[in-house]
């Protein structure tokens, strides 16, 4: 009761100062509350990001390091690495021997995500830029395809960004230094493909499945038809 009698006392005196000193610790308390926030979301983003990739998809997902700005939505991931679920690799092997446990390697991943639908196991993309070391497909049955099989899971916890009332993708580029694909569904043999270097770049997205067509074609373009056709799932609308 004594300090805000004083402080009181001190107001009618100098009620610029007053001011002034309040200004000052209201932005100190907010730039330490901002600041807490900050650390407090680059902490938990690592889990938020393989967790949603996990209970999404059922692969398991590690990375070297995720950076987070909860004000910006602006997310970098460094050495991502993906495995298959437990399925594609039942102790099977192609005559090469290519594991099978492994699917996919991004040396660094660029995004801007929506910060708080990720707290709720979402990601809302407005941007997204991926350098893939390695991608590896796999098909076990005709049916069972780790490629289609993942993105299908990724499709049901994301979206594009909604500007003007229209979904809007501002940047999508793509490179892949190597993909290899393991048929293994036929019982007699095995089939392995592989392909390198593919770039794919297109700006302000507004009609996806138009980008996801021109995405297809230029794989098949680069001797990857495996990739283009685990593709097919993200045109198809949800049921």
């Amino acid at each position: 009761m004594k300090a805000i009698y004083r402080f009181l006392k001190l107001a009618r005196k100098e009620p610029l100062g007053c001011l002034f000193s309040c200004a000052i610790s209201a932005a100190m308390i907010f730039a330490f509350a901002a600041g807490m926030v900050y650390i407090l979301y680059s902490m938990t983003a690592v889990s938020l990001v393989k967790g949603t990739i996990k209970s999404a998809t059922g692969f398991n997902a590690t990375a070297q390091s995720i950076y987070a700005n909860v004000f910006t939505g602006y997310f970098e991931i460094d050495g991502l690495h993906i495995t298959n679920p437990t399925v594609y690799d039942s102790g099977t092997r192609t005559a090469s021997k290519d594991n099978t446990e492994q699917f996919l390697h991004v040396r660094k991943i660029k995004m801007r995500l929506n910060p708080i639908d990720l707290l709720r196991g979402r990601f809302t993309v407005s941007s997204f830029e991926a350098e893939i070391t390695f991608l590896n497909c796999v098909r076990i049955t005709n049916s069972v395809y780790n490629l289609p099989e993942f993105l299908g899971g990724m499709k049901e916890v994301s979206s594009i960004k909604i500007s003007d009332r229209k979904p809007l993708l501002e940047k999508l580029d793509i490179s892949i230094a190597k993909a290899a694909y393991i048929d293994l569904s036929a019982k007699s043999d095995s089939m392995v493909w592989s392909m390198s270097d593919f770039k794919f770049s297109r700006a302000d997205i507004s009609d996806f499945d138009k980008t996801i067509a021109e995405m297809k074609s230029s794989l098949e373009k680069s001797n990857a038809p495996f990739v283009s056709s685990g593709l097919d799932i993200l045109a198809k609308p949800k049921h």
